[in-house]
């Protein structure tokens, strides 16, 4: 079985989300792309640059045209 074909568990997400914290990192988890494109946006202040380019998860939510 291939480890990218199944959704992380609770725990496991969980568990990340703490580590970046630890790192200074702030971590959000969202139900849906809708959600987490909605979620960058609120986030992102009103006329802040943004450099996208090699970002899948941008590509992913078709932020790019929301955000430049």
């Amino acid at each position: 079985m291939n480890a990218w074909n199944t959704l992380a568990t609770n725990e496991s997400i969980e568990k990340t989300i703490n580590a970046l914290k630890t790192n200074g990192i702030n971590a959000l988890v969202v139900k849906n792309r809708q959600e987490a494109k909605k979620k960058v946006l609120e986030l992102l202040p009103q006329g802040a640059e943004v450099v996208n380019m090699s970002s899948v998860t941008i590509d992913t939510l078709n932020l790019a045209k929301d955000i430049n």
